[in-house]
């Protein structure tokens, strides 16, 4: 048996109603990596990135300095006037201009 939904109807209002109750269940600390990995999942349901920009973001957000202390509050990842090493910066722009040709330029 297969249920058909109505799109609308869940992102409009049973998404956000299920947002809520898991959110109420999670330390705050955990909340922005939870947004994170839901709205990447839900844009490879939705088929809104590709599997190449999925891969891309979360390799990203592991080679973050000290991507460990995510759960630290205090913790910054980056500071202000901290300088991109040129070597990391080339490659990164590699990698996007791999991702998307027409407007990473």
């Amino acid at each position: 048996m297969e249920i058909e939904i109505d799109n609308t109807f869940f992102k409009k209002r049973l998404m956000p109603q299920i947002h809520k109750s898991l959110m109420s269940s999670l330390g705050e600390s955990s909340i922005p990596m939870f947004n994170l990995f839901l709205s990447l999942r839900l844009a490879q349901t939705y088929k809104a990135i590709s599997p190449g920009e999925h891969h891309f973001i979360l390799k990203q957000l592991v080679e973050l300095k000290d991507f460990k202390k995510w759960r630290s509050p205090d913790h910054e990842f980056v500071k202000i006037s901290e300088v991109v090493d040129k070597m990391r910066h080339v490659n990164l722009r590699r990698e996007l201009l791999r991702l998307y040709p027409d407007v990473a330029r």
